[in-house]
């Protein structure tokens, strides 16, 4: 009887992947509180503007790009998923912390003990990748990193989405007591993926990777990473500089928090269709085009999203309809960067979780960036958002012209030989 193709492997089929999934989706809930959401609980619970917001962001940024850098050595050290049910306990532990000092309403112990969850958070990432990738080919790869990103990105599309409510309705603690129960949640999962062989074609397949590329595939995933790359930190200088700015967005300050993260969740909708289409198809490997095209929509969406109020001075329903137009149209191009980011860089290390620490750092230094420059804006002008929505689409458009210079200097290069 001829042995399935690893190429025809259903991602679903195996039931480590599942529970990695699903520790995954427990992770992603906490993750989205801990960053996109926390502007919403800060901005309700100690009244904090913006300018306090991105400092905050600014630091876990920091401590998110340290974080995924030890990831490979955890993982040496341990192994992998031996590193994750450590890094998971000690997240429910800490995560316990943060909510009782949410509840005494500790401002400086709720900032340090968010510092430790991010970058303890930004470990468990790399390791969980470097996981889902393992013992499969491109075709599995591209299959398998497709539903890992649909259920992050939907996980954190409703967690957001949701959160305004508990915030505006529910005690301090709940908000993160509900993040402990996530990590004991993923801890559980994990901790019974221990005893299990690691996710890998069926018995008998021939291993998709030993079939070499051709030299212009190689070429493709080679400017494809660069683009990816060069673009990802951008889109997280969108994203966290976008999560302290919206709760401060004229109109929107007039919203209710759960009204506010409803209206503000729906980028990452936008962002979860992006996985579906990208984990649906391959064609768009051999497209890297698609990644320069992807950046400047991100640029557009951007300034779509949060130039209405500003220039309005308020958010009546046509500024909302334009606003989460532009919403969909960033999250679409903030997924396929991050899709071709993620695939490219696995496919090129066969689920490394070096390259996962890459990927996850890249990350890291955008969420540092995008706060960063916001705060100094705010500094340089207090009070005035337009600057520093100008200076962040500053640095958006300076990505943007990176990526296409890279990509005009790949267009003059000779043809690869067969």
């Amino acid at each position: 009887m001829r042995p399935p193709s690893p190429a025809r492997e259903g991602p679903w089929l195996s039931p480590v992947l599942l529970r990695l999934y699903a520790a995954e989706a427990l992770g992603s809930v906490s993750g989205v509180w801990l960053t996109v959401g926390l502007p919403f609980f800060t901005h309700h619970r100690f009244g904090w503007g913006a300018g306090h917001n991105f400092l905050l962001g600014a630091a876990q940024g920091i401590t998110y790009v340290l974080g995924a850098l030890t990831a490979p050595r955890a993982a040496r050290r341990w192994g992998r998923r031996a590193a994750l049910v450590r890094l998971y306990a000690a997240l429910a532990a800490v995560g316990a912390a943060i909510a009782g000092a949410a509840e005494r309403g500790s401002e400086p112990a709720l900032v340090a003990l968010v510092l430790l969850e991010t970058g303890l958070v930004a470990t468990t990432w790399p390791l969980l990748e470097s996981l889902v990738s393992a013992g499969a080919g491109p075709a599995a790869l591209s299959r398998r990193l497709g539903v890992y990103n649909v259920v992050w990105a939907v996980t954190s599309a409703l967690a957001l989405a949701a959160s305004g409510a508990i915030i505006q309705y529910a005690p301090p603690w709940v908000f993160f007591g509900l993040v402990v129960a996530g990590h004991l949640g993923a801890l559980a999962l994990l901790s019974t993926t221990l005893r299990d062989a690691r996710p890998t074609a069926p018995p008998g397949a021939a291993p998709e990777q030993d079939r070499a590329p051709d030299a212009e595939l190689v070429r493709q995933r080679r400017l494809a990473l660069w683009l990816s790359r060069l673009s990802l930190p951008a889109t997280y200088v969108v994203v966290y500089a976008l999560a302290p700015l919206f709760p401060s967005l004229p109109g929107v300050k007039a919203l209710s928090p759960a009204a506010a993260t409803l209206l503000a969740s729906v980028w990452l909708l936008g962002r979860a269709a992006a996985f579906v289409l990208t984990g649906r198809s391959t064609a768009w490997h051999r497209r890297p085009d698609l990644l320069l095209w992807a950046s400047a929509a991100m640029l557009l969406g951007f300034v779509g999203t949060v130039a209405p109020p500003l220039l309005v001075g308020a958010a009546p329903g046509p500024v909302i309809a334009a606003m989460v137009a532009a919403e969909l149209l960033l999250g679409l191009s903030l997924g396929v960067i991050y899709a071709g980011s993620l695939y490219f860089g696995m496919v090129s290390s066969e689920g490394s979780t070096e390259h996962g620490g890459y990927h996850e750092a890249l990350i890291g230094c955008g969420q540092a960036l995008g706060p960063a420059v916001g705060a100094v804006a705010l500094w340089a002008r207090p009070g005035d958002l337009g600057v520093s929505v100008a200076a962040v689409t500053g640095v958006i458009a300076l990505s943007v012209a990176l990526a296409g210079a890279v990509r005009l200097r790949a267009g003059r290069a000779p043809a690869p030989r067969a």
